[in-house]
């Protein structure tokens, strides 16, 4: 395990539905931000949320919000998120390419096929540290990174978006903004033929396990598919629609139906595309970490994969460690996780900014 202290560092992780901020001390914080909708926005939101950190020795910055459909290119995408960084954050700010390194503004610039996209192999390196060799599963908000390590670092075979859609290391689906009608298209409900589902952004995965008693109401998140609050009530109300439908002509086994149903066909699809990394890879130990705000998922697809006895680490629990560890060097005290912004649980929702803070906090960047 390489020492990640030897500068204090913080990192944005700027996605195209949500900023995350963590640091190499253990602080992290979440926030979501449709970035599509706003992109002028972006600038007040991190100056915001750096206000909430106290002042650290570097900065870096990981992303995959170029993809927000408010830039007419990907190579825009990270122009734009680039200057706006380097404006608020400080022109010394360092950005994380695919190569595994840290590069200024102009360079990230330059380079900007390897600054896209490249949250998840900061992480994946991060994880590598940890863990020697294995297999990392990524479960968030909108995709899932199925990555393998050997050795200390990433070995997949893709690199770009593209590239590991093609693999199989990148599946574009997760547990909160993922339309329900893209994974079911029809359902079979209690005494009635199967029925056609609409072709609507009316419901998302969030609302599924939101009823499955998967994820916990948020009356402050609007962040839905309706703009209405994240709670049970709204939820049936959006899974209804979906057969055009109100909550009242549907019965709670109708609608239980949809939810399980929708569950499911998700499950199966991530079970297949781990089947397929882990057969990619014979040589390499059946050892796993999970992260995400999906990790309960993750863990679900691993034992249904491939059941048994398998070592599956939680980001949060490498965390934890290393928080743990870190204090307890510098006080000779337990790390005090209490701070809700430093909960191991919140350090996993923020796992790759928290990846880019430690990779940035080794000496080998001085």
């Amino acid at each position: 395990m390489t020492d990640c202290l030897a500068f204090d560092c913080l990192a944005f992780d700027i996605g195209g539905a949500n900023l995350k901020l963590a640091s190499n001390r253990g602080f992290a914080l979440h926030r979501p931000f449709p970035l599509w909708q706003s992109p002028q926005r972006l600038a007040d939101q991190l100056a915001e949320m750096l206000a909430a950190q106290p002042a650290a020795e570097r900065i870096g910055v990981t992303m995959t919000g170029e993809l927000a459909d408010c830039f007419e290119s990907k190579q825009e995408g990270v122009r734009s998120i680039v200057e706006t960084s380097r404006q608020v954050l400080g022109n010394d700010t360092h950005f994380y390419q695919l190569t595994g390194q840290f590069v200024h503004a102009a360079q990230a610039m330059e380079d900007w096929t390897q600054t896209a996209a490249s949250n998840w192999h900061a992480l994946a390196s991060w994880v590598a540290r940890q863990q020697t060799s294995g297999f990392l599963v990524d479960i968030g908000s909108t995709t899932v990174d199925l990555v393998p390590f050997e050795n200390g670092v990433p070995c997949p075979r893709g690199s770009t978006d593209l590239q590991r859609l093609e693999q199989g290391e990148l599946v574009y689906t997760g547990v909160g903004r993922s339309p329900v009608s893209c994974l079911l298209h029809s359902v079979a409900l209690e005494g009635q033929a199967e029925l056609p589902l609409a072709q609507e952004l009316f419901a998302t995965m969030q609302d599924v396990y939101l009823l499955e008693g998967r994820l916990s109401p948020d009356p402050a998140n609007c962040q839905t598919a309706d703009g209405r609050p994240f709670t049970v009530r709204a939820a049936r109300q959006r899974i209804a629609r979906l057969l055009c439908a109100d909550p009242s002509e549907l019965s709670a086994g109708q609608i239980g139906a949809i939810t399980r149903s929708a569950a499911e066909v998700q499950r199966q699809r991530l079970v297949a595309a781990l089947q397929q990394i882990v057969a990619r890879h014979p040589d390499l130990p059946r050892q796993f970490v999970v992260a995400g705000q999906g990790e309960w998922l993750a863990r679900e697809i691993i034992e249904s994969t491939l059941p048994g006895m398998l070592p599956i680490h939680s980001v949060s629990e490498l965390v934890a460690d290393v928080a743990t560890d870190s204090q307890s060097a510098e006080t000779g005290k337990p790390a005090d996780l209490a701070d809700p912004a430093g909960r191991p649980s919140e350090l996993s929702r923020c796992a790759p900014a928290y990846a880019v803070a430690c990779l940035l906090g080794e000496p080998q960047y001085a």
